[in-house]
C-alpha cells in the first residue's frame, strides 16, 4: 500500500487516477470510497478550522474517518469492507 501514497506536490485528481490503476480490481470501488471519505472529512476539518476556530489533531481526524468507514460498512457499503480490513 506504500506505493499508493501521493507525493507532496501531487494534484489529487492526477494522483487518484494513477493510484486507482495500482489497486487490485476487486478493491477499486472500496478505494474510491475511501478516497472520497477521507477527502470529505478533510474538507469538514478545514471548514471547522476556518469558520469555527476548532482545530482537531490528526489522530482525531483519522478516528473520524475510521468511524465513518465503519458506519458506511454497517449501513451496507460492502465494497469498503475488504479494503478497510487490509488497512486495519
Amino acid at each position: 500500500m506504500q506505493q499508493l501514497a501521493p507525493s507532496p506536490d501531487a494534484l489529487i485528481g492526477h494522483w487518484w487516477l494513477q493510484a486507482t490503476t495500482l489497486v487490485p480490481t476487486v478493491l477499486r470501488r472500496g478505494f474510491d470510497g475511501l478516497v472520497l471519505l477521507v477527502s470529505w472529512e478533510l474538507w469538514k476539518e478545514r471548514n471547522h478550522r476556518t469558520f469555527d476556530g476548532i482545530h482537531e489533531s490528526t489522530s482525531q481526524v483519522l478516528l473520524r474517518v475510521q468511524n465513518e468507514a465503519e458506519a458506511s460498512i454497517a449501513a451496507g457499503y460492502s465494497k469498503l469492507a475488504p479494503l478497510f480490513a487490509v488497512l486495519a
